[in-house]
């Protein structure tokens, strides 16, 4: 009986021997692999460091939108001053106007409101220049030309709009019904005939 426990004890030594070796072939195996997942994991972030991320898009746009804006103020204020250079001899006087709404009754809170406008013979002329007219402009025209009638205590008899462009899906739509409340809306392409 003692030969074979020995036999089998020899038996289990040879299995735990092979097992041990196999054991490191597979653990072997597994650093190959962890090695080359670090690999992979190495040059995705290469990759990603040279990827924008959401973040960096996001403060590109907002950068971007900061220059259009500070381009389009100049812009405006460019195109107002030539509007009074050109009607300064013609007979009418084109001024820029600021009133302080109290009652935040345009912009929905105590605000100034800025008018451009031009009067001749008793006849007056809100003119908004902006580098896009959206559809909601509108309605905010509707609210400086009522409350700078109430406040002037005059009628104004037009709105003339000069824009780029009408910033809209159905921009025909927004000129139609901006034309039916008396704005006028003109854009380049309104000039190219």
């Amino acid at each position: 009986m003692e030969g074979r426990i020995d036999g089998l004890e020899e038996r289990v030594n040879e299995i735990e021997k092979r097992m041990i070796e196999k054991f490191g072939e597979v653990d072997k195996r597994f650093n190959e692999i962890d090695k080359k997942f670090d690999d992979i994991n190495k040059r995705f972030n290469e990759i990603e460091q040279k990827m924008a991320t959401k973040d960096d898009i996001a403060k590109i746009k907002v950068t971007i939108d900061g220059l259009g804006a500070r381009w389009g103020v100049r812009a405006e204020e460019t195109f107002r001053q030539g509007v009074v250079e050109i009607l300064k001899n013609t007979g009418y006087e084109a001024k820029k106007e600021i009133l302080y709404d109290k009652d935040g009754f345009v912009y929905g809170e105590p605000s100034d409101v800025e008018y451009d406008v031009v009067v001749k013979d008793g006849k007056v002329i809100l003119i908004e220049i902006t580098s896009t007219y959206r559809r909601n402009d509108t309605e905010l025209l509707l609210k400086k030309r009522e409350f700078y009638e109430k406040v002037k205590g005059v009628k104004v008899d037009h709105i003339l709009v000069i824009t780029a462009e009408i910033y809209d899906r159905d921009p025909d739509r927004v000129r139609a019904r901006a034309d039916s409340l008396g704005i006028k809306i003109v854009t380049p392409l309104d000039l190219d005939g």
